[in-house]
C-alpha cells in the first residue's frame, strides 16, 4: 500500500524555530495579500480612463510628497531638539569649569 506524503510535518520541538516556521507562514500570507492588491489596483487603473489615470498619478505623486515633507519636518525637529540639548550640556559643563577656575583663582590670592 502507498503511503501519502506528509504536507505538514509536526512542529519542531525547539520553541525558536516553531517561531521562524509561524513568522515565515504569515510573511508568506502578507505578501500574497499584497499581491492581490497590487493586481486589483492594476484591474482599477485599466478600467480608467486617462484622464482619471493621470488625476489619480498626480494625487499619488502630491501624498508621496507631503509625506516625504513631515518625513523630514519630523526629522528637522528630532534635530534641533538635539542641539538644543547639546548646547545646554555644553552651557553646564562651561559654568562648571568656571567656577572651578574661579576658584582655583581665588585659592592663589
Amino acid at each position: 500500500m502507498l503511503r501519502r506524503k506528509k504536507v505538514f510535518t509536526k512542529p519542531q520541538v525547539d520553541s525558536k524555530r516553531r517561531k521562524v516556521v509561524c513568522r515565515t507562514g504569515t510573511e508568506e500570507q502578507q505578501e500574497k495579500r499584497f499581491f492581490n492588491i497590487r493586481k486589483g489596483v492594476k484591474r482599477i487603473r485599466e478600467n480608467l480612463t486617462e484622464e482619471e489615470r493621470t488625476h489619480t498619478g498626480e494625487e499619488v505623486l502630491s501624498r508621496m510628497r507631503t509625506l516625504r515633507n513631515c518625513q523630514s519636518a519630523d526629522r528637522r525637529e528630532v534635530e534641533n531638539r538635539r542641539s538644543k540639548e547639546r548646547m545646554a550640556i555644553l552651557r553646564k559643563k562651561r559654568a562648571v569649569t568656571s567656577k572651578i577656575e574661579n576658584l582655583k583663582l581665588q585659592a592663589f590670592h
